[in-house]
């Protein structure tokens, strides 16, 4: 896992994961150069120097840790407004959030009402998703009673295929689902704390390739193989499953889509959006 440099709200500074032995320094490049965080910045019109710093520093340590490239979207909702939060960090053109029913804008992050909001990433399950190579994350600064929410996914109708993240559902439980929603092919397991970084993670179909992740810890994996293995022809939304169902009441102050992680990028990537939270002051 990768160290933070929390006093002085920078990642780096000749760290070592232990692991690996992977020395990261912040030396590499000028992190104020960066050409995506400065397009960013410009396009959310999010300004100050807490939104300018939390940004140039996220985006060189995604870079550094090899989790960039392995995004679809990341959504870092900075600057408390619709427009400041609509932005995707990877592209200025694609996949930026279109958000409908009521929510409250902060610059703690997202807070859909729970009866009519949520925000549409455009991001199409079936389209864009790669079979056994997927994650959803969210950070949650919600702490919630155990109700039959979904906090980021897509589904037709009721059934299979699937793909979503709950994290303290009506039965208390925490539970990944990907493309298959047959129990024991989920990852699910009693969890009383709905408020932190989850990551639902998918790097196979067999047995343990489906993982629910809270800050870096593994809650769950899927006991059977999955064999359900085509997503939902819908677009993956934060704050609800559908236009019109499971609609969400828990704060996001990040979320991303993309390929799958290995067991280190997952420990690096908790690491980097806890110490951009800490940037924010906003973390929990």
């Amino acid at each position: 896992m990768i160290k933070t440099g929390i006093e002085t709200g920078v990642l780096g500074c000749g760290l070592v994961r232990p692991t690996s032995g992977i020395v990261i320094t912040k030396n590499i490049y000028t992190k104020y150069s960066d050409f995506d965080a400065k397009v960013f910045l410009y396009t959310s019109t999010a300004s100050g120097n807490q939104n300018k710093e939390s940004i140039y520093t996220l985006v060189r340590d995604l870079k550094i840790a090899g989790i960039w490239d392995r995004c679809i979207a990341i959504y870092p909702f900075i600057g408390g407004t619709a427009t400041t939060f609509r932005p995707n960090l990877m592209s200025s053109t694609q996949y930026p959030l279109t958000f409908n029913g009521g929510a409250t804008f902060s610059r703690t992050g997202y807070l859909p009402n729970g009866t009519s909001g949520f925000a549409n990433t455009g991001i199409n399950a079936n389209a864009r998703l790669t079979q056994s190579n997927t994650h959803l994350a969210f950070y949650s600064r919600t702490a919630a009673a155990a109700e039959d929410r979904v906090s980021m996914g897509a589904i037709v109708g009721s059934s299979s295929p699937m793909v979503g993240i709950q994290f303290r559902n009506a039965a208390g439980n925490a539970v990944a689902q990907n493309a298959s929603g047959t129990a024991n092919q989920t990852a699910v397991t009693a969890n009383n704390n709905s408020s932190g970084f989850f990551i639902g993670n998918k790097t196979s179909a067999a047995i343990g390739g489906l993982s629910m992740i809270r800050n870096g810890v593994t809650l769950a994996s899927n006991v059977a193989a999955i064999t359900t293995n085509n997503f939902p022809n819908a677009n993956i939304l934060i704050g609800a499953y559908t236009a019109t169902t499971f609609f969400d009441n828990k704060e996001c102050a990040f979320a991303s889509v993309g390929l799958g992680f290995t067991a280190a990028q997952i420990a690096d990537y908790t690491a980097i959006v806890n110490n951009f939270q800490i940037i924010q002051e906003r973390n929990v």
